[in-house]
């Protein structure tokens, strides 16, 4: 009698294969999720940069840079220049003024108050360029003459509603809100994207994974 050794091969049965895991297809309601936070996120980020380059401009850059800022309080200008606006200057020299020109400048009478009005004549006298001015929405001319010196503010443009943003800026309650305003923008900006990164860990889990055997 032969020594016959035992099949090892099953018979009449199917054998047992190990059944290789597949991670879940992210649907797209979170692909829709994820570029809706990435949008959010970058459109934070440049409007924080814009409002913070816009305010470094209009109030810091006058110290280091040739021209000048102030923020319009009557509607003496408008149309052309509403209230609220801040209107950017640059010194020209007198000779350079032609009358349609919008000058911004200080009356002697009221040093502490610059007037942003239009040239509508410009006359010499004993040497000296005099200048009259009037709101463009005024009948009449103002009740004054100016005396130009070497250099004067003309209007080169204007940034709508920006004056009103400063002037709330440099109120006591606007210095809070402007510390703890992005504060909280950043605060929770950090937590959200927290609470993204724990669901897709939670996504990653064996709870997650969905087991697929051959056909």
């Amino acid at each position: 009698m032969s020594d016959q050794q035992p099949d090892s091969s099953p018979t009449g049965s199917q054998a047992f294969l190990p059944t290789p895991s597949v991670k879940r297809a992210p649907d797209s309601r979170r692909l829709s999720r994820r570029a809706f936070t990435s949008a959010l996120r970058t459109f934070g980020v440049l409007l924080a940069t814009f409002v913070i380059v816009a305010t470094l401009i209009l109030t810091v850059g006058p110290r280091f840079l040739p021209y000048q800022t102030f923020i319009v309080l009557s509607s003496s200008m408008e149309p052309a220049v509403p209230v609220g606006a801040v209107v950017v200057t640059v010194p020209v020299p007198k000779g350079d003024l032609v009358s349609g020109d919008v000058i911004t400048y200080q009356r002697a009478e009221e040093p502490d108050i610059a007037v942003t009005h239009r040239i509508v004549r410009l006359t010499g006298v004993a040497g000296a360029l005099i200048a009259r001015t009037r709101g463009d929405a005024n009948l009449v001319d103002d009740p004054w003459e100016v005396t130009l010196s070497a250099t004067v503010l003309r209007v080169s443009g204007y940034v709508p509603l920006a004056g009103y943003a400063l002037m709330f800026a440099q109120s006591p309650t606007g210095r809070l809100v402007t510390i703890i305003v992005p504060a909280l923008i950043l605060a929770a900006m950090w937590a959200f994207e927290q609470w993204q990164r724990r669901v897709w860990r939670r996504s990653q889990s064996p709870d997650g994974i969905r087991i697929v055997t051959p056909s």
